[in-house]
């Protein structure tokens, strides 16, 4: 169905546009192009069913991002800015902030707020829930910009920055609590100084803990040993109403479990209380190559279903030399052999390879759980499994390393790339349960 209607039209794809905002951007001059656009994917998806048309559902919703954006440029800025409360944290309605935050982490979507707060603490944010709710503004957190969809983008509304608020408050013998703009590295920082660490540790260290608890929290541990959210003792919530909240288990239990997992649909975390635990003296990781996927993917389900290590990851790369001896989530060479190196990148049946990467835990509470990986169990061959093509054993990377060596390596394209604003490398990520 195709109708001359646009709020209807979208509406159809689950886009919600009010009479009065469509009407406002056909007035404005800039937004001719980009509502043309958004025309022509409407009627080029007239005969689809959004249910099971998932891109052109994107491509809709990215073209009418992009009216709004012209929108929110040529438009005046919004009366309600005037009647914001006082905070005591900062309010921004202009310059590199507001360009930051009208971007996603892959900056693909841009929806351009009408100010951003940077809250002090969790009264900040509920004045800031209370004004928007009285208001009808639209208000979102944001951490490290890592959610689906745009969930921390809001056109012409309010963004709550938290990553403001990036404290440890309190240490206890067996758990830290810590606020809940804080990226994971801030906590693994603050436990490992006693010896400690989380029970699971993010792949990425540099997205926030209330963003991660929202979402679930997974890790490359998940596998043995669930998600963040089962691991948390206490958190701080900042309700659809404005209350700021205390919940456990068994104190407010129906909100502590409502807001974990369910995107922040019933509630902004603002603090968590998170139980640590000894950390591993050491790890010994074994990183190997593969030139197919269903030889990585047969060791990778083979140690998963049977939890004989402690970590595990995988992915796939571009065929390259850099992508092959560099340590996974690190800038870290690997002294793979030369020749071995050449062997791989010589094999043009596909432009990817296939890494796989297993860690065992030296010391600590988990040690001896299962007994230590070794090179020759793991399924090296191509598809065929022609002996010719065998990846040699060399392959092999075995190192010894430190707790805070191994969790803190991280790409640097990506680390330089976001802080200089650029868009980051292309990747998709795979959960195999």
């Amino acid at each position: 169905m195709f109708t001359t209607s646009l709020s209807a039209d979208l509406a159809r794809w689950g886009i919600h546009a009010s009479q009065e905002t469509v009407r406002m951007a056909e007035g404005v001059a800039d937004c001719a192009q980009p509502l043309a656009a958004l025309w022509a994917e409407l009627e080029s998806g007239a005969q689809c069913d959004p249910k099971t048309s998932p891109g052109k559902q994107a491509a809709i919703s990215l073209a009418w991002d992009a009216v709004l954006g012209k929108l929110a440029m040529g438009g005046p800025a919004p009366d309600w800015l005037r009647r914001l409360p006082q905070f005591d944290g900062e309010v921004i309605s202009s310059g590199e902030a507001i360009e930051r935050a009208s971007w996603d982490y892959g900056k693909v979507r841009n929806r351009v707020p009408a100010a951003v707060l940077r809250p002090e603490h969790a009264r900040d944010v509920a004045a800031a829930v209370r004004f928007c709710r009285e208001e009808g503004v639209s208000l979102s957190p944001r951490g490290f910009a890592h959610s689906a969809g745009g969930q921390m983008q809001v056109h012409n509304g309010l963004v709550v920055d938290m990553k403001s608020m990036q404290r440890v408050v309190a240490m206890g013998e067996d758990w830290c609590e810590v606020e809940a703009g804080a990226g994971w590295d801030v906590v693994l920082r603050a436990a490992m100084d006693r010896g400690l660490t989380p029970p699971i540790v993010t792949d990425w260290l540099k997205v926030s803990v209330g963003g991660t608890l929202s979402m679930g929290g997974f890790g490359f541990m998940s596998f043995w040993r669930g998600t963040h959210m089962d691991h948390v003792l206490e958190l701080e919530v900042v309700t659809g109403e404005g209350e700021v909240v205390r919940c456990s288990a068994s104190r407010n239990a129906a909100l502590f479990r409502a807001v974990m997992g369910t995107h922040g649909k019933f509630g902004i975390i603002t603090r968590a209380r998170i139980p640590l635990e000894p950390a591993p003296d050491s790890v010994r990781l074994v990183q190997a190559c593969y030139p197919d996927v269903a030889s990585m993917y047969a060791d990778f389900e083979r140690h998963a279903q049977r939890q004989s290590t402690d970590l595990i990851h995988a992915f796939a790369a571009e065929r390259s030399r850099p992508s092959i001896v560099t340590r996974m989530n690190s800038t870290e060479a690997l002294s793979f052999a030369s020749e071995d190196v050449d062997q791989l990148l010589s094999d043009q049946s596909s432009r990817w390879v296939f890494n796989l990467e297993l860690v065992d835990f030296i010391g600590g509470p988990h040690a001896g759980r299962h007994p230590i990986v070794k090179e020759n169990e793991l399924q090296l061959r191509t598809k065929g499994c022609e002996e010719k093509l065998r990846v040699p054993p060399d392959w092999w990377r075995l190192g010894r390393w430190t707790g805070p060596r191994f969790v803190s390596g991280f790409p640097l394209w990506s680390s330089k790339s976001n802080s200089a604003g650029q868009r980051p490398i292309p990747s998709s990520a795979l959960g195999c349960p």
